[in-house]
């Protein structure tokens, strides 16, 4: 009986050494910070403060002038991007199909057509600071190097 209590012991012990454990738990990563940035020379931030509900209004052309700063003038990111999708759905509170049914109604109704897509963060900052209107956003990492004016982090 003593035998058979330290082989069945054993197996059981053999048994769970076998086992694969349980892979550690991963954290998820930690979502990426963006910051809209406006020209150094548009009086908006000074004036009337940030404000997603008109950058919203901005970049879905539902309105076309800054206060005091004139022609608005919006930048995104490439469709399906990591950084396009932070912006649609954190700051306009929109899924990409929302969007394409957005700009197809605009696009029939009277034209319009979204905004100017660029490539990088650079590319951002560089037309940001050409036109007083302009907005897009940046890696908040990346935001103070370029020189722009931070309306808000999202």
């Amino acid at each position: 009986m003593k035998k058979l209590i330290i082989s069945i012991g054993l197996i059981l012990l053999l048994g769970q050494e076998s086992r694969p454990k349980p892979a550690p738990e991963k954290t998820p990563p930690k979502p990426v910070k963006y910051s809209l940035v406006i020209n150094p020379n548009n009086p908006y931030k000074a004036k009337i403060g940030p404000s997603k509900a008109f950058i919203r209004k901005l970049y879905l052309k539902q309105t076309s002038t800054w206060p005091l700063a004139g022609k608005a003038r919006p930048f995104g990111r490439s469709h399906g991007s990591a950084s396009q999708r932070a912006f649609e759905t954190r700051v306009l509170g929109m899924s990409p199909a929302v969007m394409a049914r957005h700009w197809l109604r605009l696009k029939n109704l009277n034209g319009s057509t979204p905004p100017m897509i660029l490539s990088s963060d650079h590319k951002i900052a560089k037309f940001v600071k050409k036109y007083k209107g302009a907005f897009g956003w940046v890696e908040s990492s990346r935001a103070k190097k370029t020189g722009l004016t931070v309306l808000f982090e999202f």
